[in-house]
């Protein structure tokens, strides 16, 4: 029963999304049947999991961090910052390709759910001047986030896959890094094909010392969310906070406070409180371990197994740690020694990581489709292409390894 009520709310938060239901209301409903329809869940469990989404740490500090981000845009628009930095990044740099690029892949060093949104804003001004579509413009963001999750150590389901099997992270991106490689190329042949180029703004000579101390202030606010979590006990909230305060204090003569406040938006917040308490539900549910067992007990091969199980797991909860981590601990019996065996490894990793890119569960692609004001299916055009070349690569990998 948990299962079919599972696939009802996937089905139901799929269908509202798509009529441009908001996000956060559509994961509440898809909770509440989640919670009608288990078993396990009562009266009075129900409630306290709802409560326990809503009322916890993680929700609160998200929800501080996506305002703190939104107004830290905001201001940065408002004064002409961002222009400046574009400015500062062109006499470094020259091409508009490799700013877009840099700047998702800058913001990709934080492990934190949501994280592209940090990036949009910026992309968002920059590929404006070269005609974008918002459908390009989100592909360039997630991209250029998402793909260093092979190579970076850093990475969540990095550490979790190589700790799981017994070997230091730096074995495991050995061979993966060809994914990173391909999925890079395809992206820059794909988005950035038949751009105007009488659109780009022509670049300037200048100082490139000015620049760079130019480029560092204006990165300043979001370099204090970055490096003060890293450096001290400060909560990546508060960080944010502390940019924002120092950008209102040094643009408070180009900007109107009254019109940044107005520019709020709740959809975000709301979006992140849904699908925490979606979360929540989920995580109080054992139909993902019993559904992993029953294909297993029903005898499918195990290489069709490690597409099914990590793709399964990775979509429905929009996690590739989830994926990584239901999913390999029931390989390793069935496979062996997967250090022996690593074009497993690199499917399972892989198929967990597209399955988690392309969830509507998915926290960058859910923050980035609204920021952009897309739907679903509108952001979905240029992601594939890209992803397919990672997979039809990750396929060949398993062969070779």
């Amino acid at each position: 029963m948990e299962i079919i009520g599972l696939l009802i709310a996937f089905i139901l938060i799929l269908g509202l999304v798509i009529k441009r239901v908001n996000l956060g209301i559509a994961m509440l409903v898809g909770s509440i049947v989640i919670g009608l329809t288990s078993p396990h869940i009562g009266f009075n469990q129900f409630f306290k999991i709802l409560r326990t989404g809503v009322v916890n740490q993680v929700t609160f500090e998200l929800v501080l961090m996506i305002i703190n981000i939104t107004l830290i845009a905001n201001v940065m628009k408002e004064s002409k910052m961002i222009d400046q930095i574009i400015d500062n990044m062109l006499i470094l740099f020259k091409r508009f390709e490799l700013i877009l690029m840099m700047l998702p892949s800058i913001m990709g060093v934080l492990a934190i759910p949501g994280g592209a949104v940090m990036s949009a804003p910026m992309v968002d001004q920059i590929a404006r001047d070269l005609g974008l579509s918002n459908s390009k413009k989100l592909a360039i963001n997630l991209l250029f986030r998402h793909i260093w999750y092979f190579i970076f150590p850093f990475v969540p389901g990095l550490i979790l896959t190589a700790a799981l099997i017994g070997v230091d992270v730096f074995f495991v991106i050995r061979h993966m890094f060809p994914l990173t490689l391909v999925m890079g190329i395809a992206g820059y042949l794909t988005l950035f094909r038949g751009i105007d180029h009488s659109c780009w703004r022509k670049s300037t000579a200048g100082n490139k010392l000015q620049a760079i101390k130019g480029l560092l202030l204006g990165l300043l606010p979001l370099l204090l969310g970055i490096f003060l979590p890293l450096l001290t006990p400060l909560p990546f909230w508060l960080s944010l906070l502390l940019g924002l305060i120092y950008l209102l204090i040094s643009q408070r003569n180009k900007i109107d406070f009254r019109t940044i406040l107005r520019r709020i938006d709740g959809k975000l917040p709301l979006a992140i409180i849904g699908i925490m308490v979606f979360k929540e539900f989920i995580g109080n549910l054992s139909a993902l371990p019993q559904l992993a067992n029953g294909i297993i007990a029903a005898g499918m091969p195990v290489w069709l197994l490690a597409i099914v199980l990590p793709g399964l797991i990775g979509f429905i909860t929009g996690a590739s740690s989830a994926a990584i981590g239901i999913s390999l601990p029931l390989f390793i019996p069935l496979i062996g020694d997967l250090k022996g065996n690593m074009g497993y490894l690199v499917l399972i990793y892989y198929v967990g990581f597209f399955s988690y890119y392309l969830s509507p569960l998915h926290f960058c692609l859910l923050l980035t489709v609204e920021y952009f004001g897309l739907s679903l299916k509108e952001s979905y055009r240029y992601l594939y292409l890209p992803m397919l070349a990672g997979l039809a690569t990750a396929i060949l990998l398993f062969f070779i390894y």
